[in-house]
């Protein structure tokens, strides 16, 4: 995953999202900032790109993982969906 996405609540959309499977840039993200460099970076891929030191992202039934690594600066995501709903 790119690291964008969209959360919905059965029919109402609660984040702008557009479908396109040729662009994933649309979605919420994450921003990071290394407070001594100066150095920022998205959680995901999108919408800063940029090659990270390592990234990997899991998925199973209840969530969602990205964990990637920066320089120094190790960051996991997770997005967790409610069983409920």
């Amino acid at each position: 995953t790119a690291g964008s996405g969209y959360s919905r609540w059965r029919d109402l959309a609660v984040t702008r999202w557009r479908e396109d499977v040729t662009r994933d840039a649309w979605g919420t993200y994450v921003f990071l900032r290394d407070i001594e460099s100066g150095e920022s970076w998205s959680a995901g891929y999108q919408p800063r790109g940029g090659a990270p030191d390592s990234y990997e992202v899991t998925f199973s039934e209840d969530r969602m993982e990205i964990v990637r690594r920066d320089g120094a600066i190790g960051t996991t995501l997770q997005v967790i969906v409610s069983p409920e709903d």
